[in-house]
């Protein structure tokens, strides 16, 4: 009894280790993504992309093309740092309650790659007129600095709020392709299958 006691306690321990190390690594590798990110945000305002240049990408030197690039930039980085801000949060609300699970690991190291890629889709379908459907607020063509802001900020909140945005574009779906399905024909009354006598409690959310 005492010797599974002292290897369980072991082993707990060995947990709680690689758990403060894992939750360490991403404190530190969330920080640096923050400051990397606000580099390249730096880097775009400025019009030069030599993170671009750095990879091999040589870019047009069409002002209009610069202009949406950077407005792309300002966006992507905003859902990247969004998803980054989020991460900072949960990792410090679990960190705190002594209940951090490293299953999660990769949700806080990808996240603010997939939060950079959604937020520039809700900006094009902002930009497009396509959510102001479903009550969002159309942004003018200019591109001015109170644009980029504009694009900045809207990247954040997807990024940030990924999940209630996930939501929003399930909506989105459902309004624009719902409609299909209405088409085809519906299941004559003999053929419908009859319902169970005890259906099966459906599983709480």
């Amino acid at each position: 009894m005492d010797t599974s006691n002292k290897s369980a306690t072991k082993q707990k321990s060995r947990s709680s280790l690689l758990q403060f190390i894992t939750a360490g690594f991403l404190a530190i590798y969330l920080n640096a993504s923050l400051f990397a990110f606000g580099w390249i945000l730096l880097d775009a305002s400025t019009g030069t992309f030599n993170s671009l240049k750095w990879i091999g990408i040589t870019l047009p030197t069409y002002p209009d093309y610069i202009i949406l690039l950077k407005l792309i930039f300002y966006t992507a980085i905003g859902g990247a740092v969004g998803g980054v801000v989020f991460g900072m949060q949960n990792l410090w609300k679990h960190a705190t309650a002594d209940d951090f699970n490293i299953v999660y690991v990769g949700d806080y190291v990808f996240r603010p790659f997939g939060s950079a890629a959604l937020a520039i889709v809700i900006y094009a379908l902002i930009r497009g007129g396509v959510l102001t459907a479903l009550g969002a607020e159309p942004t003018t063509g200019a591109t001015s600095s109170i644009s980029s802001f504009s694009a900045f900020a809207i990247g954040f909140l997807a990024g940030f709020g990924s999940y209630q945005v996930m939501l929003k574009l399930d909506e989105l779906i459902k309004q624009i392709f719902g409609k299909a399905s209405e088409g085809k024909p519906k299941t004559p009354p003999d053929e419908e299958k009859p319902e169970e006598a005890n259906p099966a409690p459906s599983t709480p959310e």
